[in-house]
């Protein structure tokens, strides 16, 4: 979802990022490594110089973190000071800005962070017109005050001949991660698979459909470009991220994204769970594992791809049931508060290491419809949606996790028998470990 970069907009975000920091535990960072459960977190503004807040990062293996330019937090620190205080706990947590390319939040504030950035679209006429290339402006479907760009290759080039695409790489690269070495690369929100209006996109003074494979060619080409464009512009080693939550439904419509094929190095499968418009909620569990490795399959290396859960905070099982189908694969984890306002929670089974997986992603129940997968310190039982409540015996004993949370579950009791209720899961922990870490093996999504 857009994030406006207004400075005075920000503020009304602050409330409910403070509440991050409130929600955290207090607990050493978590060693960084391919170890299992991973975790990430895709998140709005923040207060990023609060020791509490770089505290939660450095637990994570990656997040999205926004900042502006001229960005200040409490006592005048940097953004590069607040980011390197992460990588100082956490040298391996990798850390992306946030930026969107395809609208821009149009207002008339003289303090807004993105002013530079609207003048020169401004200038250049790169927004996108219902036909030609100039009068009105097509609204984007986000909201009333935000404006849609030209993403495709058919936007004009200014006198040092990039089109917004190049302009807008260009100024994010030199704008967040030149002046921050700490920053590991650039994260770009609305990475469609389509475009979602109508516009001429081409500029030939015809409106071209958001439904025409031509035009959604045009589009996907279009941020190619700006993919290669940023990437020639970072240092090695910096990534390409983005929020990829639509690429699914590309299939569905019997549409291919060929021009996205391995184009990322990772993104956010954003809200798959816990909304009503989650892929789960309407489609069911196997869907939404069939969206979630799809989408990983389509990752260039290392694949940090974000599998996000929303609930309530205090629902602990529909957490255990949305990180142990994250373990099925290979994605990262977060479990967001439906409600918007506690942040970042942190659950027991986070602190539990069950280090490398020593088994494949499964693509078929274990026993009686429930999915496993192993690992070298314990095992992942989901109990899909639709099952019903069903027991599973185990072959030799395993403890379950200890905590404070979920206190009928979580006793740190062993067993050999685990009964699971619909829409469940549960990670298990082995009395002794197994290493026989699996070589890296990816599921083939028809």
């Amino acid at each position: 979802m857009p994030v406006t970069l207004s400075a005075s907009g920000f503020w009304r975000y602050v409330c409910a990022a403070l509440l991050i920091v409130a929600a955290m535990v207090a607990s050493p960072a978590r060693a960084q490594s391919p170890d299992y459960p991973r975790l990430a977190h895709y998140m709005g503004p923040a207060p990023l110089g609060d020791p509490g807040l770089q505290d939660y990062l450095a637990k994570l293996d990656w997040a999205v973190v926004t900042v502006w330019p001229g960005w200040r937090g409490a006592g005048g620190v940097t953004a590069e000071q607040a980011l390197r205080a992460v990588k100082d706990r956490s040298p391996s947590t990798k850390l992306f800005v946030y930026v969107a390319n395809n609208e821009i939040w149009d207002t008339t504030d003289s303090g807004d962070a993105l002013q530079e950035v609207r003048s020169k679209v401004d200038a250049m006429g790169w927004w996108l017109y219902p036909a030609g290339s100039s009068g009105s402006r097509v609204k984007s479907t986000w909201g009333t005050v935000h404006y849609i760009t030209n993403t495709t290759s058919f936007a004009p080039v200014d006198s040092s001949g990039r089109n917004w695409n190049d302009w807008f790489a260009d100024w994010s690269v030199s704008t967040f991660v030149t002046p921050n070495p700490s920053v590991d690369g650039i994260f770009t929100d609305n990475v469609f698979w389509k475009p979602r209006v109508d516009g001429d996109w081409n500029r030939d003074g015809i409106t071209d459909s958001q439904d025409s494979v031509q035009t959604q060619s045009w589009f996907r080409a279009g941020y190619r470009a700006y993919f290669d464009r940023m990437r020639r512009a970072m240092p090695a080693g910096k990534m390409v991220m983005g929020n990829v939550a639509d690429w699914p439904e590309a299939r569905r419509a019997g549409r291919q994204i060929g021009e996205f094929e391995g184009q990322l190095n990772g993104g956010v499968l954003e809200a798959v769970v816990g909304k009503p418009y989650s892929v789960e909620s309407w489609a069911g569990w196997a869907e939404m594992m069939r969206w979630y490795r799809e989408t990983l399959a389509q990752m260039a290396d290392p694949r940090l791809m974000l599998f996000e859960q929303f609930g309530r905070i205090d629902d602990y099982q529909s957490m255990r049931y949305g990180l142990a189908s994250c373990l099925m694969d290979d994605g990262y984890f977060q479990y967001a508060d439906i409600n918007g306002v506690n942040g970042a929670p942190w659950y027991d089974e986070y602190d539990v290491k069950l280090g490398r997986a020593i088994s494949a992603p499964p693509t078929s129940a274990w026993s009686n419809g429930v999915y496993r997968r192993d690992f070298e310190n314990g095992i992942a039982l989901v109990n899909p949606k639709g099952n019903g409540s069903v027991t599973v015996q185990l072959e030799t004993d395993y403890r379950l996790v200890s905590g404070r949370q979920a206190p009928t579950v979580n006793t740190g009791a062993l067993t050999r028998s685990v009964s699971l209720n619909d829409r469940d899961g549960i990670i298990l922990l082995r009395t002794t470990p197994r290493s026989r870490p699996l070589p890296p093996q990816r599921v083939v999504v028809d």
